[in-house]
């Protein structure tokens, strides 16, 4: 009974030291013998296999692009003092306005005003183009001088006329 009084006594200990040693041989092992899948080379394409070189998919149309071009970049006056009836030179500071600023479209070969008739013109021109060829992409492109003011008067007519889709392009043009 004193062997079995013993047994009962010791306290069992688990050494950890040979079970960490363990996991990490057994991680290295894995790090080094794993290899990884590429998709280089491998993109699944399902090609006729009977026909030789045909004709290719028609091309996509060319977009409408219409330039947004300075005619006269205007000279700034302070807001406030227009306002009240005074042209008085913008300080830099507060807020100006834009006076003798002209600004045209340009849709290919056709030049319009940046005024109501102007712009009414061009977007029946841009919707009669899009209804031949609907998928015709819509860009808008201002050139060096143009303000954002330019820009989104035409983009509001657009999107009255229901024409809600449309690029603008980075600048273009000399500065």
């Amino acid at each position: 009974m004193s062997l079995l009084r013993e047994l009962a006594s010791e306290e069992c200990k688990l050494e950890m030291t040979p079970m960490i040693d363990v996991t990490f041989l057994l991680l290295i092992f894995f790090m080094c013998t794993i290899k990884f899948k590429t998709l280089e080379g491998k993109l699944e394409a399902h090609l006729p296999k009977d026909a030789g070189p045909g004709p290719t998919a028609q091309p996509a149309p060319e977009s409408l692009e219409v330039r947004v071009e300075v005619v006269a970049p205007g000279r700034k006056v302070d807001a406030a003092a227009f306002a009240a009836g005074r042209t008085e030179a913008w300080d830099g500071v507060s807020e100006f306005m834009l006076l003798d600023h002209v600004v045209r479209y340009r849709l290919g070969r056709e030049t319009y005003a940046a005024d109501e008739d102007g712009r009414g013109a061009l977007v029946d021109r841009i919707r009669a183009a899009r209804a031949v060829q609907p998928d015709r992409k819509l860009v808008l492109a201002p050139l060096w001088g143009t303000t954002q003011g330019d820009v989104v008067e035409l983009l509001d007519e657009l999107a009255i006329a229901g024409l809600t889709e449309v690029s603008i392009a980075p600048p273009a043009g000399t500065r």
